[in-house]
């Protein structure tokens, strides 16, 4: 079995203190990975704005090292609920997004969900 050799070096600049910690396991190979199975959280602060012939949406993206991205579904019957309900409009890792593909006078829902790498 390997060593264990630990480094530590605290350091403050400022008042502001930088800590680095360094473990290594001497001739023990590469650790095995645990597959990250926690989901980021979703979207937060979601909110849709009226305009003429356009809606504004903006939101708060979670903050996660697997976040990739927002999917935005729009519909005039209902919140889509699934990936064939309603049409994307916005994809990608944004926080707004003007949706000008709209009439005037005409109720629409969105619905949003995040993806991840």
């Amino acid at each position: 079995m390997g060593k264990l050799k630990h480094v530590q070096r605290i350091q403050s600049v400022s008042g502001i203190c930088v800590g680095l910690v360094i473990v290594i396991l001497l001739g023990a190979g590469c650790p095995q990975l645990q597959p990250d199975t926690i989901p980021p959280g979703n979207v937060t602060g979601f909110s849709a704005e009226s305009g003429q012939g356009s809606v504004g949406l903006t939101w708060a993206n979670p903050d996660a090292e697997d976040f990739s991205g927002v999917r935005i579904r729009r519909s005039v019957d209902d919140y889509p609920a699934t990936e064939d309900e309603g049409e994307t409009v916005c994809e990608g890792p944004g926080e707004q997004f003007t949706d000008d593909g709209v009439e005037n006078g005409v109720l629409y829902y969105y619905t949003h969900g995040i993806f991840v790498r």
